[in-house]
């Protein structure tokens, strides 16, 4: 197949938005569609090829896989392994163990599914996940595995078909893409049957380029250019894809490879030697790019600079360089030229090196040997862990009612995670046995404010609190309680709204009436905190964040008899709030909700307080 630039070029126009995107740029909103292009290219390139081969009875099913091999593995190994040892020295169990689930995903091509089940790709959290683009490399594999041997068939047995097929196929991966956004946006982002047809658009155009001469055309090609640059820059992360809005960059891709001829303004554009030495350096720029941004986000404390980023990016660039240079280039040159079953054995070793690493790191917790045993809570602090800790409690209570016969205090939790918290204090200090205790959250997602006005556009579309909302089984618990607690994590929004709340509810029960304040201990870096010397954990102290503070402030001022003020009981005069308990074990793990000791730690304090007393009989 002959050379062309512009492809190289093409390539550069691809990766270019997508680490543009994942630098956090936000004029590249949809720089994501970087990856449509390339599959398209993918698919042209594949298929020009193989259309190439079985023309001329050369095609050898294992040859193809050796060069694929030879292109893809050996930089996605290397890139794989640099992740894993970084990650060992460099990050906590619980994302070595993130990072090493992953590492057997892309060993086994499978890392798209992984993400299905794992990551929304336009989460926050997602920003930390050094392998996350490896999702549209295992497309492209599942694709190199299954259409090669496809076409060869249909060439053997009907050659006439081979492009109505194809055709078929892309229609109907058309189609379940359409029906799958709106149904499953998960799954349909990152699986290969809502994809398929994206490559195979870059397939037919190797068919119609291969059957006959298509002469460039400057305004074609010119649109095709236009439509890749209106999905950069008019897409974000609200707009459906794949579906018929990824015609535009899809269909731009196409034109510009059919009709940007070297006699074309685009040809030429995109032939620059600036464009073409990217696009050749861009697979391992691609490779590259996200590990760096993921592990400069974990590390660290603060949001990344503009200037910052952009050195992340430069540093991108020349690790691209180098692993092209003495990575990639060495496998594909003649000079070092490998056997075919030698290429063959050292892909299915390397691979299966990848997946016994990952195994070894997933099923040592992360390398948690590495840590000493006091700090192993601390450095295996796992976010998904410890906020299943933090609602188990509540949820078995919300599901119960008080009984009828009762001698005990009815005691009614109302509130969000913060609620969960304040439960986990009561049952970790044994608050619960001369109480009976029931937890509601009021729906809707609207901070658990019991209002009659309509306050859907303080918040969101899923905040659907209205006049008049009135909730039988929140009436009936009220109705039946002696203490109600309010407890959220409240914000500025809901402050014009909690004085009304408080009164709604005193017009419905005979309860005490509790309103708790927030709290918060600033920015937990646990990172950080594991290299603090242990002997001034206990007494070290951070500034609970300002909102936080005024938040309290305005609280306090209430016209509500019954302020329980947790900060008051924690922080000091100075709203300084210790980060770890006596023992030295981390009170809170996100800066806000609490760990099982913090609870503990709380919890106890709270016994101080004369409404806690009163509430649940406390012996003063």
């Amino acid at each position: 197949m002959q050379y062309r630039p512009e492809i190289d070029g093409l390539r550069a126009i691809a990766v270019i938005p997508v680490i543009l995107f994942h630098a956090g740029f936000q004029i590249f909103s949809g720089g994501y569609v970087g990856v449509d292009i390339f599959f398209v290219i993918s698919g042209y390139l594949i298929t020009s090829i193989l259309l190439k081969e079985l023309e001329q009875g050369d095609f050898s099913i294992l040859r193809f896989y050796e060069r694929r091999a030879k292109r893809i593995l050996p930089a996605l190994v290397a890139v794989s392994l640099s992740i894993l040892i970084f990650g060992y020295f460099f990050t906590l169990p619980f994302k070595l163990e993130e990072i090493s689930k992953t590492i057997i995903a892309v060993g086994l091509f499978v890392s798209n599914i992984f993400f299905w089940t794992e990551v929304n790709y336009f989460a926050r959290s997602a920003e930390e996940n050094p392998l996350l683009h490896t999702w549209s490399l295992a497309i492209e594999e599942q694709f190199y595995l299954i259409f090669p041997i496809f076409l060869l068939l249909v060439w053997r047995f009907r050659k006439q078909w081979a492009l109505w097929l194809i055709i078929l196929g892309t229609l109907s991966s058309f189609a379940i893409a359409e029906y799958g956004w709106r149904f499953n946006p998960v799954a349909n982002f990152y699986l290969a049957p809502t994809r398929a047809w994206e490559l195979l658009i870059g397939c037919i155009c190797a068919f119609m380029l291969h059957r006959k001469n298509i002469t460039g055309h400057n305004s074609l090609a010119l649109i095709g250019f236009i439509c890749i640059i209106l999905s950069i820059f008019l897409y974000d992360k609200t707009t459906p894809f794949p579906s018929v809005y990824t015609l535009l960059p899809v269909i731009g891709t196409a034109l510009i490879i059919l009709y940007a001829k070297s006699d074309t303004i685009i040809s030429k554009f995109l032939s620059l030697k600036a464009f073409v030495a990217i696009g050749l350096v861009s697979y391992s720029a691609y490779l590259w790019h996200q590990p760096i941004f993921a592990f400069a986000r974990i590390l660290s404390p603060s949001h990344l600079t503009d200037f910052a980023i952009t050195l992340l990016i430069v540093l991108t660039f020349v690790l691209a360089v180098l692993s092209w240079k003495y990575i990639e280039q060495p496998f594909r040159s003649k000079e070092y030229r490998l056997t075919q079953r030698s290429t063959l054995t050292l892909s299915i070793t390397s691979l299966l090196f990848l997946i016994c690493l990952g195994a070894a790191g997933y099923y040592s917790k992360g390398a948690l040997h590495r840590f000493h045993v006091e700090d192993q809570y601390l450095a295996s602090l796992n976010y998904v862990e410890e906020g299943k800790y933090v609602d188990k409690q509540f949820n078995i209570l919300s599901e119960q009612s008080f009984p009828e016969e009762n001698t005990k205090q009815n005691i009614l939790i109302i509130g969000d995670s913060y609620a969960k918290d304040f439960v986990n204090m009561l049952y970790e200090n044994n608050y619960e046995r001369s109480v009976n205790i029931v937890t509601y959250t009021i729906p809707g997602n609207c901070g658990n404010l019991y209002t009659n006005r309509d306050i859907s556009h303080f918040q969101s579309h899923d905040c659907y609190l209205h006049p008049g909302y009135k909730d039988k089984k929140l009436i009936q618990l009220t109705q039946k309680a002696d203490y109600i607690f309010l407890v959220s994590s409240w914000a500025q929004w809901h402050l014009p709204y909690l004085q009304e709340t408080y009164d709604n509810l005193d017009a419905i029960t005979d309860a005490d009436i509790v309103l708790a304040t927030t709290k918060g201990f600033g920015h937990i870096n646990p990172q950080e905190l594991l290299y603090m010397p242990k002997t001034k954990r206990s007494s070290f102290r951070q500034k609970a964040p300002d909102d936080v503070n005024k938040l309290n402030e305005f609280i306090k001022k209430l016209d509500i008899p019954y302020i329980l003020d947790i900060p008051e009981f924690v922080c000091d005069s100075t709203n300084s709030c210790p980060i770890f308990d006596t023992q030295n074990r981390l009170i809170s793990y996100d800066g806000g909700h609490l760990t099982k000791y913090g609870a503990l730690y709380i919890g106890a304090r709270l016994r101080q307080s004369p409404i806690m007393i009163d509430a649940f009989n406390l012996k003063p």
